[in-house]
Formats: C-alpha cells, sequence, structure tokens
C-alpha cells in the first residue's frame, strides 16, 4: 500500500513537557503524572510456563515417523 500526503508544519509555541522513560512506570510528565508500563508478559506467564514444562516432557520424532506426517 502507497500512500501521499502533504505534510503540514505545526506552530511554534513557547510550551515544553518533560517526559522520563521508565521501566517501572511508562513514562511520567514534568507535572508528575504516571502512565503504567503495560506488562504484557505477566498475563500469560503461567500459560507459558505450562506449555514450556509440556514441551519439555515431548520425545523427539523418529525419521521414519516424519513421513507420515501430515504438511
Amino acid at each position: 500500500m502507497l500512500y501521499e500526503f502533504e505534510p503540514k508544519s505545526m506552530p511554534v509555541t513557547a510550551k515544553m513537557v518533560g517526559i522520563d522513560l521508565g521501566l517501572k512506570s511508562l513514562f511520567i510528565t514534568d507535572i508528575g503524572e504516571k502512565v503504567d508500563n503495560p506488562r504484557q508478559t505477566k498475563r500469560y506467564e503461567n500459560k507459558l510456563a505450562y506449555l514450556q514444562r509440556q514441551l519439555a516432557k515431548k520425545k523427539k520424532a523418529v525419521k521414519t515417523a516424519k513421513r507420515y506426517v501430515r504438511k
């Protein structure tokens, strides 16, 4: 997909905002507003650990058995 556009320049103002990026909080502004860091992996930690244990218990396939696996 290709899209062409003309960029518009933003008006210059004297206002400034300071932003501090971090690990615990995604960012903190200069006025003290905090936005929490969305920890996406926390939601799936237990499921991932379970699936990794199941995968570790599986045996590797034999070369002759690979012929019968549907693709």
